[in-house]
């Protein structure tokens, strides 16, 4: 139970999930205050996937953050080999 539910239902290509009651509660008994105002995202293009983490400026994360990551889905990438013991 991680994460949060879609913020919006207005875009097929965005979704924007902010924290939920019960990741705010894990990252506090955790001792993660600066994870308690995250914002995940997944976008998907016809030739892009990206995972984005954001958490803004603020008193418990005063320089903020942006990750963000694409996938460029124009390129396969070869299955790997079955791992030992399947």
């Amino acid at each position: 139970m991680y994460g949060g539910d879609t913020a919006r239902d207005d875009s097929a290509i965005r979704q924007e999930f902010p924290v939920d009651a019960e990741s705010i509660a894990m990252f506090k008994r955790e001792g993660r205050g600066v994870s308690l105002t995250n914002t995940w995202v997944m976008e998907i293009h016809p030739a892009m996937f990206a995972y984005e983490l954001s958490r803004p400026r603020g008193e418990l994360n005063p320089d903020g953050r942006m990750f963000r990551v694409e996938f460029d889905l124009t390129r396969p990438v070869a299955t790997p080999p079955t791992p030992w013991g399947w």
